[in-house]
């Protein structure tokens, strides 16, 4: 594993440094609930910046539509460096034990057209699975829309690196352990040294 390397313990000394030097970051992150606890402070006006994706300004028109805001991606530790980000794809599936195989195909033929999937990404405000839904002129009509399908360009697809049985425990270990670096309880070098060892022993390789 990578994560106690040289860039991975910079990278969480960064995260440290945001809160432990510089009090801007919210020190709970690790426990803070985006959806139910985030994003209720951001439209109150009680945050300052959140973290999120592509839906959020389709849920700032429903639950803020007066708050004035901007979208930017997200800050760097230094000048220079490339902001990168990732994004997951969501992915449906069919049991292969399904007793209705055909109509389940039909049904997914159905929500995949290129009309159902144009309209749902202007609706919800996604980035579209289809390449000839992401190149319709009726979609990314906004700003919102251009700039995070120009984030692409720098994102990550979760899904291109081998994904082991361990991958949750990993990262919810890993978590925690940034988590007391951030808290002040270990430092980031040893938050990712820790992360580390664990990730390697957890599939087989320490």
């Amino acid at each position: 594993s990578r994560l106690g390397s040289p860039e991975g313990i910079q990278a969480t000394q960064h995260l440290v440094d945001l809160v432990q030097k510089h009090g801007i970051t919210n020190p709970d992150y690790t426990t803070a609930g985006r959806d139910e606890e985030l994003q209720p402070l951001f439209y109150a006006g009680k945050l300052a910046m959140l973290q999120t994706g592509s839906w959020f300004p389709t849920l700032l028109k429903k639950n803020a539509p007066d708050l004035p805001y901007a979208i930017g991606p997200i800050p760097v530790a230094r000048q220079g460096l490339d902001p990168a980000n990732g994004f997951w794809p969501d992915c449906l599936i069919m049991f292969k034990q399904s007793k209705y195989p055909q109509e389940a195909a039909t049904l997914l033929e159905f929500i995949f057209t290129r009309e159902n999937r144009l309209s749902f990404a202007r609706q919800r405000g996604v980035i579209p699975e289809r390449i000839d839904v992401g190149e319709d002129p009726a979609y990314a009509v906004s700003e919102a829309e251009r700039f995070f399908v120009k984030a692409l360009s720098g994102a990550h697809n979760v899904y291109e690196t081998p994904w082991p049985a361990t991958m949750v425990k990993t990262c919810i270990e890993t978590e925690n352990l940034v988590g007391r670096a951030v808290a002040g309880e270990i430092s980031a070098e040893e938050a990712m040294t820790s992360a580390a060892k664990l990730t390697d022993r957890l599939n087989g390789l320490g």
